[in-house]
């Protein structure tokens, strides 16, 4: 298993962040490196916040380990945000289409008020790929390209926001 934490901040509050990272509209915009349109599958509130479900389908090219592992070579997940804005928390959880017992990607955010009334998103997280002798090996290959999108995510979430 490999952890992870990355920072992002945004102008808008808090409230707005969460709300925006739960918003449809937004998830079905985002245009990922390798990865098609998302595909909301649903959205809603709980009493701890809202939750959003949507499916991301990988389109690029696999390595020849990733071949031999993923039966037919197709890989989709669902990836589930849930964030309860009143107490700038959420969580991400990442749960895969085919063998989902392989993957596991899990997450906490933070949504900390800024001094300049903007917002610290921070997501500490974990990924752990599940597969005797290579797992640690395809964590590691995994990681920069997850890292990358979140990232471009936070991107995309700025300009959402403006």
């Amino acid at each position: 298993m490999v952890t992870f934490s990355v920072r992002h901040e945004f102008d808008s509050p808090p409230e707005v962040v969460g709300a925006a990272m739960t918003d449809p509209a937004f998830v079905a915009s985002l245009r990922l490196p390798d990865v098609g349109p998302p595909e909301v599958i649903d959205r809603a509130t709980d009493g701890d916040g809202v939750v959003l479900r949507a499916r991301f389908r990988f389109t690029g090219s696999l390595d020849p380990i990733a071949r031999k592992i993923i039966p037919g070579g197709q890989i989709s997940w669902v990836q589930e945000v849930h964030v309860d804005a009143t107490n700038r928390r959420g969580r991400l959880t990442v749960i895969a289409d085919t063998q989902p017992d392989r993957l596991r990607c899990t997450g906490e955010y933070r949504l900390e008020p800024s001094a300049a009334g903007g917002t610290m998103r921070e997501l500490n997280g974990s990924l752990e790929v599940r597969v005797p002798l290579i797992g640690r090996r395809a964590e590691q290959h995994i990681l920069p390209g997850l890292l990358r999108r979140i990232d471009l995510e936070a991107e995309a979430l700025k300009t959402w926001l403006a």
